[in-house]
């Protein structure tokens, strides 16, 4: 019998398992076994990708557009990117030298750290937060330092804990806004004062932007819009949840040359480039008419507000309205029952897949994600109300 152990790299060893699939694989064996699961676990838009941007990847298809691309990405998708940006935030971009085109937002998120940390290096990241950014880093041998983002502020952070935070080995400041998994969007005044603290202490922001374009209350800010901010900040951000093409796989970064041309350098050995006619499917996206982004949004809104009037009828849970993406994260207090047995007990007993808070570095809190159809949000919340009440 050969000891594994031995063959395994410590960096792949010490990552965490993802918790959110860990949810949505225990919701699935359920499924096998004959329970009806509403999965409200998964950040996937329920929409189908609109027809246009689907004919023109068919088309792209059909035209034998099958074969790879640069490695930086397509230069009509870069400048579509590039002039998208512009319109956003008024910042312009190079297309060819700061512009990467990534297989999704997540290779765009591994691909900076990749470029950017080495061993001993901190980062800054805001708690609750995406799995990746808790547990990714410390894949490069760095070390994340978080700071809360109360429920008091909105989930938005203090930037005086920021500031106690930051050391000689501090290097990257990670913003997320709207943010994943609370649904909160940072007011300007707070985002300006993190950029000053950015400025002030040399460090690079990785701006998380792939919610920018579902904000319901508030305006979405990106840090490239203060003084100083251009040169220190990469936007990450994709197509995703904008236009429901989760399983299309195109994401970008957008950037100072100096910051993006390391990560295209790791991208080349990961994967290349990501599919050109997803590619092409994506020019048409952002080139053309977007009334799909706001019905998709408006939709979005009155799920929202649907699923948190369930959400604050139950037993035991404080729900805050979110401002932006699509997921509620509601307070959750059971006595003797932690936020990850009170996740597999509504699983088991009410057939409802949410992610325990614990897993965004956050107990006590769930997230649900509302991207999901109005039949099942209301069929969730009468389940939740009904197996919290029996607690």
């Amino acid at each position: 019998m050969l000891n594994w152990d031995k063959y395994v790299s410590k960096a792949s060893a010490g990552l965490l398992e993802f918790g959110i699939r860990k949810i949505f694989e225990a919701a699935q064996k359920l499924e096998a076994q004959g329970s009806r699961i509403i999965h409200l676990e998964l950040g996937r838009p329920d929409f189908d990708t609109p027809c246009h941007i689907k004919n023109a990847a068919i088309s792209a298809l059909e035209a034998g557009e099958v074969h790879y691309t640069s490695n930086w990405g397509l230069p009509a998708l870069r400048e579509a990117i590039a002039s998208y940006v512009q319109r956003k935030t008024g910042v312009s971009y190079n297309p060819h030298t700061e512009t990467l085109v990534t297989v999704g937002g997540s290779e765009a998120v591994f691909l900076a750290f990749a470029a950017l940390l080495d061993p001993g290096d901190e980062v800054l990241v805001g708690v609750p937060a995406y799995p990746t950014y808790l547990n990714v880093p410390q894949f490069f041998g760095a070390r994340v330092v978080s700071f809360e983002c109360p429920v008091h502020l909105n989930f938005a952070p203090d930037p005086d804990d920021i500031r106690k935070k930051v050391s000689e080995r501090t290097k990257l400041l990670v913003l997320n806004t709207p943010n994943n998994p609370t649904g909160s969007v940072y007011p300007a005044d707070v985002l300006e004062e993190l950029c000053r603290i950015a400025c002030e202490n040399d460090l690079i922001v990785l701006s998380d932007e792939i919610y920018c374009e579902l904000v319901y209350e508030g305006t979405h800010v990106s840090p490239v819009v203060f003084p100083g901010m251009r040169q220190r900040t990469i936007i990450l951000n994709g197509l995703s949840k904008t236009y429901s093409m989760t399983g299309w796989r195109v994401g970008y970064a957008v950037g100072p040359a100096a910051l993006l041309t390391p990560m295209y350098k790791v991208h080349q050995y990961n994967t290349a480039c990501a599919p050109s006619f997803c590619q092409i499917g994506a020019i048409t996206a952002l080139t053309s008419d977007q009334s799909c982004v706001d019905v998709m949004r408006n939709e979005f809104k009155r799920r929202r507000d649907l699923i948190t009037s369930y959400l604050n009828q139950v037993k035991g849970f404080t729900a805050p309205t979110p401002q932006g993406a699509f997921y509620a994260f509601p307070r959750v207090s059971v006595p003797n029952m932690s936020d990850v047995d009170v996740a597999f007990y509504l699983l088991e007993k009410a057939g409802v897949a949410l992610v325990p808070g614990s897993f965004f570095g956050a107990p006590g809190f769930l997230r649900l994600s509302y991207a999901s159809s109005t039949e099942n949000l209301k069929s969730a919340g009468e389940r939740i109300i009904e197996a919290m009440a029996q607690l």
